[in-house]
C-alpha cells in the first residue's frame, strides 16, 4: 500500500523526506566527482534515485515536494555546484574557502585573493570541503586543518 500525499491532500513531514533523501543518497556512492559537476547528469540521476526511494518506502508526493527533494539530493551529493560560476570562469587561478564560508579567489596575473561578495553558509562549506577532498581520501579535522587539493580535470570547466 502506497502512501500518498495528494491523495491525503496533505505534505509529507520533514522526517519522511529527510528519510527519502538519505535512502536516494545511500544509493548513489558510486558517483564520480566529473558526474557531480555536470548538473545535465546529476539532477537526473537524482531525480530517479528520489523517486527508486519513494518506490522502495511505498511513499507518493506532490511534484513540488518531489522537485524541492531532488534539489536538496543534488546540493549533498553535487557539494560543489554552487561553486560551478567560479569554476566555469577562465580567468580565475584559485578558489580559496574560509570555515566561516567566505568565498576567495586569485584572478590570473595576481598575486592576491580578493574577497566575493558571495558568503557560503557553514552546511555549503562544509559539503564543499568534504567533495573536494572524498576523491583524495582525505579529511579536514583537528589535525589537519588546512588543506590543498588539486580538482580533476572537467572537459566542460576551463
Amino acid at each position: 500500500m502506497f502512501i500518498s500525499s495528494e491523495q491525503y491532500g496533505r505534505e509529507l513531514t520533514p522526517e519522511q523526506k529527510t528519510d527519502i533523501i538519505s535512502n536516494a543518497a545511500d544509493n548513489m556512492g558510486d558517483i564520480d566527482f566529473e558526474e557531480r559537476m555536470e548538473m545535465n547528469i546529476l539532477e537526473p540521476r537524482c531525480r530517479s534515485e528520489i523517486h527508486a526511494a519513494m518506490s522502495r518506502m511505498k511513499i507518493e508526493a506532490r511534484q513540488a515536494e518531489i522537485e524541492e527533494m531532488v534539489d536538496l539530493l543534488v546540493g549533498q551529493i553535487g557539494g560543489l555546484v554552487f561553486l560551478l560560476p567560479l569554476f566555469r570562469r577562465s580567468d580565475i587561478n584559485e578558489i580559496a574557502i574560509n570555515p566561516d564560508g567566505t568565498l576567495w579567489v586569485m584572478e590570473k596575473g595576481s598575486s592576491y585573493f580578493r574577497r566575493v561578495e558571495e558568503k557560503l553558509n557553514p552546511k555549503d562549506t562544509a559539503r564543499a570541503v568534504e567533495a573536494i577532498l572524498m576523491p583524495f581520501g582525505r579529511a579536514i579535522n583537528e589535525a589537519t586543518v588546512e588543506v590543498s587539493a588539486r580538482l580533476p580535470k572537467v572537459e566542460t570547466l576551463p
